[in-house]
């Protein structure tokens, strides 16, 4: 008998990926005949869509999990459609650890601290002329 009493009560986040997809041969429809089709991607995105303790990956096992991820599947594709103009699509799943990102988390971590890093410098450089402003001026 197998005992789960050594198991820490750790958090997993079941994340779903997605690609998104432009059809740039759209803009120029007509809306009558056939739709060109020139889709374009343009990135994806994360969907963390199920909380997991250690105990619950255990018990589901791999197949489990196949199996939770295709019923979320489907629940995702009947609320993002897809239409002539642009669709988005499940491509793929992780089971996330504590403290781990996901790729598209690290991206936009790191993008917001780019951007943090360029607005402190702007407002370094902004309160220096505006006292080199002050000091030909005043």
């Amino acid at each position: 008998m197998r005992s789960d009493a050594h198991i820490d009560p750790v958090n997993y986040r079941l994340v779903l990926k997605t690609q998104y997809r432009e059809n740039y041969g759209a803009h120029a429809w007509d809306g009558v005949a056939p739709c060109p089709q020139y889709w374009k991607s343009k990135g994806g995105y994360d969907y963390q869509v199920a909380t997991l303790t250690t105990k619950e990956v255990c018990d589901l096992g791999h197949s489990g999990l196949e199996k939770l991820v295709e019923t979320l599947e489907g629940l995702f594709s009947y609320f993002c459609g897809a239409d002539d103009y642009a669709q988005e699509y499940w491509c793929g799943w992780d089971l996330v650890e504590p403290g781990e990102e996901t790729f598209n988390e690290e991206c936009d971590r790191e993008h917001m601290e780019e951007w943090a890093r360029a607005l402190a410098t702007k407002a370094v450089v902004s309160a220096e002329a505006e006292r080199m402003e002050e000091a030909l001026f005043f």
